[in-house]
């Protein structure tokens, strides 16, 4: 069913770009996945995992790029804080 792929070609940093552009800039992984570069740091056809979130993160303060790193954790806090937060 799915091609066997060489571990060389496989991309930490294609994966993690194209998870930041579907979750945060709104990209069709079907059009990621048809670039022949389409790997994902998370599962696209799942919601996306706070886990995946944290992991994304720790990639992005790795490589200091901040604007990245905010827009991560402000969606980190908006979508699990919020959620998590009881309302009285």
């Amino acid at each position: 069913m799915f091609e066997e792929m060489d571990l060389d070609e496989w991309d930490l940093d294609r994966a993690m770009l194209n998870s930041y552009n579907l979750i945060f800039r709104g990209y069709d992984p079907f059009l990621i996945i048809h670039s022949q570069q389409g790997w994902f740091a998370h599962d696209p056809s799942e919601k996306v995992q706070i886990e995946d979130l944290e992991g994304m993160l720790e990639y992005y303060e790795d490589l200091e790029d901040y604007t990245k790193c905010k827009e991560i954790k402000e969606y980190i806090n908006k979508k699990w804080n919020l959620e998590n937060t009881k309302k009285k």
